[in-house]
């Protein structure tokens, strides 16, 4: 994330999911909820 954040124009937005392993075994409601609101946030902005 660090390294993409020294290109020009590239956003990153994260958040960790403690205890998550990349199947996110157990974590699928807290990855939806984040997704979910990931996705409002961006529908909800106008074009530049």
């Amino acid at each position: 994330v660090n390294k993409l954040r020294t290109q020009k124009g590239i956003i990153i937005d994260y958040e960790l999911e403690e205890g998550a392993s990349h199947f996110w075994q157990d974590h699928i409601p807290a990855v939806e909820r984040r997704v979910g609101a990931y996705l409002d946030k961006r529908l909800e902005e106008k074009p530049a």
